[in-house]
């Protein structure tokens, strides 16, 4: 089950074109008072590493308490620091605070195919035993992400009361989550029946290339055609509820219902153009970005409420979408759609790095260790922490003192994805509002990149 490798680079070496273009937003530049509240108030952590003692996060009690969701960001899709903290706050939030899911910021066939595993169940695609290391999708493919599935699959193993994956992401959806309905609906002795349905669903979604591509060329008419099919397998697959629960379980007839109902979101979202490479002004890049973000956070209510019924969940995905962001018609995040719904019960924590090496694309070589350009604007707020006593540190920003809460409230931080190249550096400075955006912010001034598996 390949996503095509040369497909998925050319994105995001569009990305990185469409980053240079970003020109750095003006801000003032951290005084002597707002590094003395900053001394102040960060809270040190230990470290990153999932094997140090728990009680540096007691500091996140009052947060994961209050809480139904929490969304856990990163600067970037290929920090170790942030990975395994991510890893940390899991583990600690199941143990603790009764969290019994994590959504990934990856599609919904990777994500399926992973919670099997971490229910103990073999990956079988198309006759095919799948390893968990083949499953993974870049830029998760690393031994931390690893670590924590290993985690949940060993969490499992002694504890009856389970835990949980799902992604939540609508991108990358082809034909082969077909295909697991289509196996799903012979073990159930219903494939015959769906043969004409399936047949049109797949035709649309036969590869990344054509999805990604080609589908939002189409007249409205063959997308019309396809948007009926999916909502004829939503409305065939509920009339024969009683019947297919009977054959399989509740828990594999609601993983179906779930499959097609990102499959709805996912024409939604390829209805236009969506790739960096075929997008002509900042606009269109914005809008597409909140298309998906939106499609993001209904398909996280969705699993969260009708498969998890409402059980603590915690959603790994990049700084930007986890951020309670709505700038004036801009971007509108993910996390606002989730604050707006949840209020406090949906809490942010975010990351901040400065310096060290990330795993990420810089050209379409593929991913590799990049170093961190060392050119760190005055007026950021990587100028202001790399300055502070601690190195690793959190900072809740309902905490901040006057000084310290005016200057998280209109600066610049560090904020790159899975593309990243040191000769853009400066416009990877994104403008923030850490008093809105988010609830705490973990701050490692070096960070080591990812390992790839």
């Amino acid at each position: 089950m390949a996503i095509r490798t040369k497909t998925r680079l050319a994105v995001l070496v569009g990305l990185l074109a469409l980053s240079a273009c970003k020109k750095e937003q003006e801000g003032v530049a951290p005084s002597a008072e707002t590094l003395t509240e900053l001394n102040q108030v960060a809270i040190p952590i230990q470290g990153s590493s999932p094997s140090l003692p728990e009680n540096d996060l007691a500091t996140f009690d009052a947060l994961l308490s209050r809480s139904k969701m929490v969304g856990l960001g990163e600067v970037s899709h290929g920090s170790k620091e942030c990975f395994e903290m991510k890893h940390r706050l899991f583990a600690y939030g199941v143990k603790n605070h009764n969290y019994k899911a994590i959504g990934f910021e990856t599609p919904y066939l990777r994500g399926y195919f992973i919670n099997r595993y971490i229910q103990g169940q073999d990956i079988i695609f198309e006759g095919r035993r799948l390893e968990i290391n083949e499953v993974l999708l870049n830029p998760w493919a690393t031994q931390e992400v690893l670590a924590l599935v290993n985690w949940m699959r060993n969490y499992n193993l002694n504890h009856p009361d389970k835990i949980y994956f799902f992604g939540f992401d609508i991108q990358y959806f082809t034909s082969n989550n077909y295909a697991v309905l289509e196996n799903y609906l012979t073990r159930v002795n219903d494939a015959p029946n769906w043969s004409s349905t399936l047949a049109t669903l797949k035709r649309y979604t036969s590869s990344l290339e054509y999805v990604a591509f080609e589908y939002h060329k189409l007249p409205e008419s063959e997308k019309g055609a396809y948007r009926q099919a999916i909502q004829a397998a939503k409305t065939r697959l509920q009339q024969n509820k009683e019947a297919y629960v009977a054959a399989s379980s509740q828990a594999e007839f609601n993983e179906m219902a779930f499959l097609l109902e990102v499959a709805q979101k996912a024409e939604n979202y390829y209805a236009s153009a969506t790739e960096p490479t075929e997008l002509q002004t900042s606009a269109e890049f914005i809008a597409v970005n909140n298309k998906r973000d939106k499609l993001m956070a209904e398909s996280a209510e969705y699993y969260i409420q009708n498969i998890l019924a409402g059980a603590k969940t915690m959603l790994w995905a990049h700084n930007s979408h986890v951020f309670n962001q709505n700038e004036n018609s801009r971007y509108v995040r993910m996390g606002y759609h989730l604050r707006s719904k949840a209020e406090n019960q949906y809490g942010i924590i975010s990351f901040a790095l400065t310096k060290g090496e990330i795993r990420a694309v810089a050209n379409a070589g593929g991913y590799t260790p990049v170093q961190i350009a060392n050119t760190t604007p005055s007026n950021s707020l990587n100028a202001l922490f790399t300055k502070a006593v601690l190195k690793r540190f959190v900072l809740s920003t309902a905490n901040a003192p006057t000084t310290l809460r005016s200057f998280l409230s209109n600066t610049t931080m560090f904020n790159t994805g899975a593309g990243y190249s040191p000769q853009y550096h400066s416009s990877t400075f994104d403008k923030v509002n850490l008093v809105e955006f988010t609830d705490a912010v973990i701050y490692f001034d070096t960070t080591q990149a990812a390992a790839g598996l």
